[in-house]
């Protein structure tokens, strides 16, 4: 089926075409994956080290098309249902996974057009400050900081008991020399050490986890966000939204009771 069959079909129908690059452009019938997708949009020229690109993981341009679609088909049924120009009209929507991440671009975009070059570890949140970054500990595992104020930074100084490096948290980008430092001092001592140190000093750290220690971790367990698999990340006045095991096999006679058909 073409749109124009299935607007003839069902005028009223939320048509959601979601595909690579579009559905017009000179990369309409291009093949990729996220990796490609990401890649059309200038965000792997500002993430990663400065030696390469890093992938990102989750697949992000599958995340962020599927999200934009949900928002997309969201407005129009609210369009096609309210008083005004769209009531009881259908949409074609022509959504793309390269698209849908190069909306996400709008920062690096903007100090692109300003001619400030994002480049891998020379910005504050890409790798470039020493306030912001990932730190292997002597165990062979990773904690994260991201005491981008003041009193944070301060607070994490202390806690390292190197209350010197407070004054230099701003120094010019990047801070390879600062940065260092804060490497050999954390590497020091296993992450245990450091989960026993900086979680009561309130300087924006937190464990790097895996999986299982996510899926186990105290906050989670609490929210309940974690039944047979992640759960919907909200919670409605108060309560978790009910849990609805998906139907695998019904005959349409029981679909159509179901949905309240005579």
């Amino acid at each position: 089926f073409n749109r124009e069959t299935l607007e003839t079909l069902n005028p009223g129908l939320v048509h959601c075409a979601l595909s690579g690059y579009g559905q017009t452009g000179p990369k309409r019938l291009r093949s990729g994956h996220d990796i490609n997708y990401v890649s059309s949009t200038g965000a792997f020229s500002a993430s990663g080290t400065k030696e390469r690109p890093v992938m990102t993981w989750p697949p992000t341009a599958d995340y962020a098309s599927a999200q934009q679609s949900v928002v997309a088909i969201l407005g129009a049924l609210l369009a096609r249902s309210r008083p005004g120009p769209r009531q009881g009209k259908g949409a074609y929507l022509d959504i793309s996974l390269a698209e849908s991440m190069l909306a996400w671009q709008a920062w690096g975009m903007t100090a692109a057009g300003e001619g400030e070059a994002l480049g891998r570890e020379q910005n504050l949140l890409n790798g470039g400050a020493a306030c912001y970054q990932f730190y292997a500990t002597k165990d062979d595992r990773f904690i994260s900081l991201g005491a981008l104020e003041a009193h944070f930074w301060a607070n994490f100084c202390n806690a390292v008991e190197r209350p010197d490096w407070i004054a230099r948290q701003f120094d010019p980008l990047p801070q390879s020399d600062m940065i260092d430092a804060v490497a050999d001092t954390i590497a020091a001592h296993p992450r245990e050490h450091w989960e026993g140190i900086l979680v009561d000093a309130d300087c924006c750290y937190h464990a790097v986890l895996d999986y299982a220690e996510a899926a186990a971790d105290a906050q989670v367990q609490e929210r309940g966000m974690i039944d047979g698999g992640v759960l919907f990340p909200a919670t409605i006045d108060g309560a978790a939204p009910s849990k609805r095991t998906p139907v695998r096999d019904v005959d349409v006679q029981t679909a159509l009771a179901l949905w309240g058909e005579p």
